[in-house]
């Protein structure tokens, strides 16, 4: 499993908590509160601020949400993070670019060394195994298999998961490959909000036979996973 690093923690907890302070997180993260200055001084800690303002929203998203909130809030967002508004300004600029030159429909696949990229390679075999069991899983419990509370940036990992496959599936001869990020379900037992938005009341009232049963009797999950692991060691990737 994935171990997070303290800096990836303190990213973490401060990003997706507007109530976080440097005492609370340190409690959290088990360090001092020195030490959780130490990190937001660090340029590590800004790197995976970066890491989280790409991952956590859509290419179009981010780019709306820039724009409209945060040039205007660049104060706010500063002392949030702990960065000083000239960092948060160049962080801007590096994000922005980045987009464009994101593939046109702004998907990543899961080849790179980005935190999100590193979990959607750790949680694709889990959620294999659930498919050949005939199972689904939940954000939750994805989140708490890393050891973290924020279970909202496992929907930019799953969409990392669906970016691969669609690209494999354009790649081989074995036809459609089912999205199986769609076991990853809510708690109640409802599909995920960004999953149901893109489908008709018809389809999510009949999830289970629409949705989940390809995935079920889907008959290469097997190859699908062996060829997945082997791109990721051209790339000199981990699993």
């Amino acid at each position: 499993m994935t171990k997070w690093t303290q800096t990836q923690v303190v990213a973490a907890c401060f990003w997706f908590n507007g109530q976080a302070t440097v005492k609370s997180v340190a409690q959290y993260g088990d360090i001092s509160e020195k030490e959780v200055q130490e990190i937001r001084s660090s340029d590590v800690y800004r790197e995976e601020v970066k890491t989280l303002m790409l991952a956590t929203r859509s290419s179009a998203k981010l780019e709306e949400w820039i724009n409209t909130y945060l040039r205007q809030n660049v104060s706010t967002f500063s002392k949030r993070m702990g960065l000083e508004p000239d960092v948060v300004e160049a962080l801007i600029e590096e994000v922005l670019t980045s987009l464009s030159m994101n593939n046109e429909d702004g998907g990543r696949n899961m080849f790179g060394n980005l935190t999100t990229q590193e979990w959607a390679r750790e949680v694709f075999p889990i959620l294999v195994n659930k498919a050949q069991n005939r199972q689904t899983t939940t954000f939750k419990k994805l989140a708490k298999h890393f050891g973290i509370r924020g279970y909202q940036i496992f929907g930019s990992v799953c969409g990392i998961i669906s970016t691969t496959l669609y690209e494999l599936e354009k790649e081989w001869d074995k036809g459609h490959i089912p999205r199986i990020t769609n076991l990853v379900i809510r708690s109640d037992g409802k599909p995920s909000g960004y999953i149901a938005s893109a489908l008709t009341d018809e389809v999510v009232a009949k999830y289970e036979e629409t949705q989940l049963k390809p995935i079920w009797e889907y008959q290469y999950w097997g190859a699908v996973q062996a060829e997945i692991e082997r791109k990721g060691k051209d790339y000199n990737l981990g699993p």
